[in-house]
């Protein structure tokens, strides 16, 4: 009797169709292939260990040629400060002054060098004492200044050329390459001379003109020309201050390049 009961209740909960063993089947097989798979594959699919002597061995000998490089300039005296030794000194020649002209730029000294490395025979730099007119000096004639290069010469003409001129020395350090280090040795070799400012004429200026000068902007210019459409001229200059058409800064610099007659 309890037999029979057991039997019944097992029937019940695991008799299976056949459709429903073939799936039991596929699903336990299914198993097996993903427990194999996450066991094999790793092995199947790990790398070779890579052989990094040989990279490591080339990577010795560099860094013991740089050393090796280092010590040698650390023995020779041609290589010490290099940034600050520009040549070797071994005796004047028979004037004890020489010259050279490199770029429209003269050069003097008593003392010449000889480049350890290709041999070249050059002279220790003293530059002549120049005192030139901003004004009017160009670009072969800046480079003369110590502390001048060709680049800044040109930036130097640029700039004037855009403001019409300089009216005061404190105006280079408007130029992109001066600053508080090298402006006081540049402004001891100019002067400033006024004779050749080129003027804007308030009345007649068109909005291009205006727009041109670097100490005005658009807002300004327009500005001015709205002033000049509603009341005719200006009588004189300061009347850009008077009339707020100008803050006082912007006013102090751009008042030397204006006439109102």
């Amino acid at each position: 009797m309890l037999y029979k009961k057991i039997r019944r209740i097992t029937g019940e909960f695991f008799t299976f169709t056949k459709s429903e063993r073939r799936g039991i089947i596929v699903l336990l097989g299914l198993i097996i292939l993903v427990i194999l798979a996450r066991n094999l594959l790793p092995a199947l699919t790990r790398p070779d260990a890579t052989d990094l002597s040989q990279y490591v061995e080339e990577i010795a000998r560099f860094e013991e040629s740089i050393k090796q490089e280092q010590q040698r300039r650390a023995d020779n005296p041609a290589y010490r400060n290099k940034r600050d030794q520009a040549f070797i000194s071994h005796g004047e020649d028979e004037s004890g002054i020489h010259e050279r002209v490199t770029g429209g730029r003269t050069v003097t000294g008593s003392k010449t060098g000889t480049d350890s490395m290709s041999g070249t025979v050059f002279r220790e730099k003293h530059y002549k004492p120049v005192l030139l007119n901003l004004n009017l000096s160009d670009s072969l004639e800046l480079i003369k200044i110590d502390g001048v290069g060709p680049v800044l010469s040109r930036r130097i003409v640029k700039y004037r050329n855009l403001i019409g001129g300089f009216v005061c020395k404190e105006q280079l350090l408007e130029v992109y390459g001066i600053n508080e280090d090298n402006y006081e040795k540049i402004s001891r070799q100019v002067y400033i001379d006024t004779a050749g400012i080129r003027y804007i004429h308030l009345n007649t200026a068109d909005i291009s003109t205006l727009s041109r000068h670097p100490y005005l902007d658009d807002y300004q210019v327009r500005a001015i020309i709205s002033f000049r459409k509603i009341n005719g001229r200006f009588a004189y200059v300061g009347q850009l201050l008077e009339e707020n058409l100008l803050p006082e800064e912007t006013y102090n610099r751009i008042r030397n390049y204006l006439k109102a007659d």
